[in-house]
This record gives C-alpha cells, structure tokens and sequence, in this order.
C-alpha cells in the first residue's frame, strides 16, 4: 500500500478521534469512547491475533476464517458498552452470520453517533480471503439481505473489497429506505485488515475507530480510504 495513502487514513482517524475526545470533555460524566473502552494491556493479545490472521499460514480456510474472528471477537470485548460477542457461525432466522453483538442498550448507538437512528442490532461479517482475492459485489448484496431482513447494522471485515463491493456499500447505505422495510439505523460498514492492523499498531481506542468507521459509512466518505488498500 501507498505509504501517503495509509498516513491519510491515520490522519484522519486521528483527527477524528482528537475532536470526539474534546466533545467528550466538554460533557462532563457522559458515557463515551473515553470511559466505555477497556485499555487494559492494550492490544498485547491483539497484536499476537493480527499476526495471525495476516500470515495466511493457516492449515485451512476454516482456521483462516476463525483467527479473525477470534480477532474482532477479542477487540470488541474491549468496548464496554457491548455486553457480549457471540461467534455464531451458524444459520439463523437472517441467514447465516459470524459475530453477533449484544449492546447493554441503546445508549450504546448513541456513543457511535447513531442518535435518533438506532438499529434492531449489530452483526458481524468476517471474511479472511488469501491475499489475492477479495470480497464481490454478491457478498455484499447478501449481507445487505441479511440488514434489511433483520434491522441490524453490519460490519464486514475483510482483506479488502472489489470496486464492485463498495459500489454496493454505497448505493445501499445511501438506497436503504427505499429497500428495507425496517431502515433506521441499518448501514453496511466496511473494514478491511490493514485498517485494523493500523488501529493495534498505533494504538488507537478501537471504539473511536468503529464510530470513525460508522460515520464514514453513514456519509458515503469511507471507500476512498479503502481503495486506498491495495492488496
């Protein structure tokens, strides 16, 4: 990847991060990415899950798929606003999903800028590919499905993302009230490896990167950071 390209994304999830922590001071004993993130021993693990997920050493896709999302597992935990992260990896009544996330409640939305447009939920999409392919529009026209169907809003996590897949993101995110039936809040929000990698090596608090990852999505701004990627 382009090294300006990758200073670009860290500049602004930077700068992001720096204006949600002045807000946050200036509204005294409110509930925020400061106070709600476990900084404890921070990204010791993560940073050995990382290594993992990025060596692509594994004995099968399975395992390959299972270390990442071990891997978000472990980071969303750290966010203490989500009571609990569930792997599913089975078939529900929306389709088959990875990681489904429990907020304590819906004081949670808020914190993640989603005021006056909480979701039904939070699920999870992980797809650890070999470095050479990446995620299809028909990927991310099922995971949309699986939004619509069940009023979540959903992360996909993945090496990276065809021209095709974030057409989709965006014409979705930007389409969804005329598409779903329950919309309110519902986004698709894309993030691929080297954007996590880049949030454990630098550090940052992990729920000012999926609120960062949010309102990027939210306001169709976050695939020139993707793009960005070239795996």
């Amino acid at each position: 990847m382009n090294s300006d390209k990758k200073d670009i994304f860290i500049n602004d999830l930077k700068n992001f991060v720096s204006r949600q922590q002045a807000i946050n001071l200036s509204l005294k004993d409110s509930i925020n990415c400061c106070n709600m993130f476990d900084s404890e021993n921070m990204y010791d693990e993560e940073e050995k899950l990382i290594l993992l997920v990025l060596s692509k050493n594994s004995k099968n896709t399975t395992q390959q798929g299972d270390s990442l999302e071990t891997l978000m597992k472990s980071l969303f935990r750290r966010v203490k606003f989500i009571d609990d992260v569930q792997i599913t990896n089975r078939d529900l009544p929306i389709g088959q999903i990875d990681l489904q996330l429990t907020p304590i409640d819906d004081i949670a939305y808020k914190v993640l800028g989603l005021i006056n447009e909480e979701p039904c939920g939070l699920i999870g999409e992980c797809k650890n590919y070999k470095s050479s392919n990446k995620v299809e529009r028909e990927e991310i026209e099922k995971t949309c499905w699986r939004a619509c169907k069940s009023g979540s809003l959903s992360f996909f996590i993945a090496p990276n993302f065809t021209s095709g897949a974030l057409k989709e993101v965006e014409e979705f995110n930007q389409y969804k009230a005329d598409i779903c039936k329950k919309h309110c809040g519902i986004f698709i929000v894309p993030i691929n490896l080297e954007m996590i990698q880049a949030v454990i090596s630098h550090k940052i608090n992990f729920c000012y990167f999926i609120k960062w990852a949010i309102h990027r999505s939210k306001s169709h701004n976050i695939t020139p950071h993707l793009r960005a990627f070239k795996n």
